[in-house]
C-alpha cells in the first residue's frame, strides 16, 4: 500500500510539473486553437466557431471582413472572437467548448453547422488524423495522461488510401430514402449512373465532375442514431446547458440552384431533408438555429468546380445578418440597423484602387490574361486599355448584383 501510496504521489506531482512547465509548449504545437480561445473567454462576449466558410473569399471583394467580423458590425457593444480553421468539425468543436471553464466572461456560442461535414467524403477526409491528434491532447483528462497518449500515437491513424476506401464503402452500402420515384438504393450507383447519363447527353467531362462532386457531398440521409456528427453536436448540446452558455447553430448556405441545375430535384430534397432532421432535433433541445440554407444566391458562392461554403461579401454579409437578429434575443438593445452597415461598407461602384488590385490579380490568372490578349488584338486596342475595361466591368458587374 504504501508503495502505490508514493507512485499515485509521484505521478501526480509528475503531471504537476509537466502542466507547469511543457505543456504550454505542447498546447502550442498541438492546440492553437486552443490557445486563441483561452485568451478570448475572458475577454469577449461571443466564441464563433467555425471551418473556412467564416475567413474565405474572393481576391475582388472589397469588403474584405470574416462573417464573424460582419456579425460584430451589427453588435459594436459585443466582443465576438472567431475560433476557426479550415476543415475541422463537430468533433473538434466538442472538444474546444469542453475545455470552457466555469465563470469566464463569455456567455453566448455560435456553431457552425456544415451540412456536407455529415457526408462520408468529410467524415474520412484525409484531414482527420491531425482532428483526432488534436482531440486527444484535448481530453478531458490530466495533461500528462493525455501527452503520454499521444507519444503512443493512440489515437485513429488511417492512410489516404485506407479512407478512401472506407468511404467507398460507406456510400456503396447506404441506403438512400428521397421519395418513391427515386430508383437508386445508394450514393455510388447515383453517382455512376449520373456519370454515364450526362456523357450520353454530351456533357462536357468538368461539368460532369462538378456534378459528381455534389452528389458525394450532399447524397446521403442523416442517420441520427449513427452519424458521428450527431453525436458531437448532442454533446455541444450538454455542455452548453451544463455550463449555462447560450447556444446558436448556425447551418451554413449551400448552393441550392447549382445542385438543382446539375443534379436535380433529388439532391434538393436530400438536402433540404437533412436541414430538416437537424432543425428539428436541435430546436427540441432549446438551440437556437440560424437556418441560412437557401439565403444565398448562385453567383455569391466563391467557388465554380467543387461544393463549398465560400462565399462572396454579400453572401457572408447575407449570413451575418442572420445570425445577428437571432442574436437579438440574447442581447435586445446591442443590434444596429443592416442598411447602415450596407451603405457604410459596401461601395456601389468599383474604385481606381479596386480595379488596380483586380488588373494584378488577372495578370497571375494564365487562361483569363490570354483571353485578355486576344480581345486586345480582336479590338486592335492596348492591352492595358482592354485590361483596365474588363476589370472594370467585372467589379461594377458585380457589385451592381450585390
Amino acid at each position: 500500500m504504501p508503495r502505490l501510496f508514493v507512485l499515485s504521489a509521484f505521478v501526480v506531482a509528475l503531471n504537476f510539473l509537466y502542466t507547469n512547465t511543457l505543456y504550454t509548449s505542447d498546447l502550442i504545437n498541438n492546440g492553437d486553437l486552443y490557445n486563441r480561445q483561452i485568451e478570448a473567454v475572458d475577454s469577449c462576449d461571443i466564441l464563433y466557431y467555425a471551418e473556412s466558410s467564416n475567413f474565405s473569399m474572393p481576391k475582388v471583394d472589397t469588403l474584405r471582413l470574416f462573417i464573424s467580423e460582419m456579425l460584430g458590425e451589427f453588435y459594436p457593444s459585443l466582443k465576438i472572437v472567431n475560433i476557426d480553421k479550415g476543415g475541422i468539425h463537430s468533433g473538434v468543436y466538442k472538444s474546444l467548448i469542453s475545455a470552457i471553464t466555469d465563470n469566464v466572461k463569455v456567455k453566448t456560442l455560435i456553431v457552425t453547422m456544415n451540412l456536407r461535414s455529415f457526408g462520408e467524403d468529410w467524415i474520412n477526409s484525409s484531414l482527420e488524423n491531425d482532428m483526432n491528434r488534436f482531440r486527444l491532447f484535448m481530453n478531458n483528462k490530466p495533461p500528462l495522461w493525455n501527452r503520454f497518449m499521444l507519444s503512443l500515437k493512440n489515437y485513429e491513424i488511417k492512410t489516404k488510401e485506407q479512407r478512401h476506401i472506407d468511404f467507398l464503402t460507406k456510400i456503396k452500402h447506404n441506403n438512400l430514402i428521397v421519395e418513391s420515384s427515386f430508383k437508386y438504393t445508394n450514393t455510388h450507383q447515383w453517382d455512376w449512373s449520373y456519370a454515364l447519363k450526362m456523357k450520353q447527353q454530351g456533357w462536357d467531362k468538368k461539368k460532369i465532375e462538378i456534378g459528381s462532386h455534389f452528389i458525394k457531398n450532399y447524397g446521403f440521409n442523416i442517420d441520427t442514431a449513427s452519424n458521428v456528427r450527431i453525436k458531437d453536436f448532442d454533446e455541444i448540446v450538454k455542455i452548453a446547458k451544463s455550463k449555462n452558455l447560450n447556444l446558436i447553430f448556425n447551418i451554413l448556405a449551400e448552393n441550392i440552384d447549382k445542385a438543382n441545375n446539375l443534379v436535380g430535384k433529388d439532391l434538393v430534397k436530400l438536402i433540404t431533408q437533412n436541414r430538416d432532421i437537424l432543425v428539428e432535433r436541435y430546436s427540441k433541445d432549446g438551440v437556437v438555429i440560424v437556418d441560412n440554407l437557401e439565403l444565398v444566391e448562385s453567383f455569391m458562392f466563391m467557388d465554380k468546380g467543387w461544393p463549398t461554403e465560400h462565399y462572396s461579401q454579400q453572401g457572408r454579409l447575407e449570413i451575418s445578418k442572420n445570425i445577428a437578429l437571432s442574436l437579438k434575443q440574447f442581447y435586445p438593445n446591442g443590434y444596429v440597423e443592416y442598411s447602415n452597415i450596407e451603405i457604410k461598407k459596401i461601395r456601389l461602384h468599383a474604385t481606381d484602387v479596386d480595379i488596380n488590385r483586380l488588373i494584378e490579380i488577372i495578370k497571375t490568372d494564365s487562361k483569363w490574361y490570354n483571353s485578355i490578349k486576344k480581345k486586345s488584338v480582336e479590338q486592335r486596342l492596348p492591352i492595358q486599355q482592354v485590361l483596365r475595361q474588363d476589370a472594370k466591368w467585372y467589379l461594377n458587374n458585380l457589385l451592381n448584383k450585390q
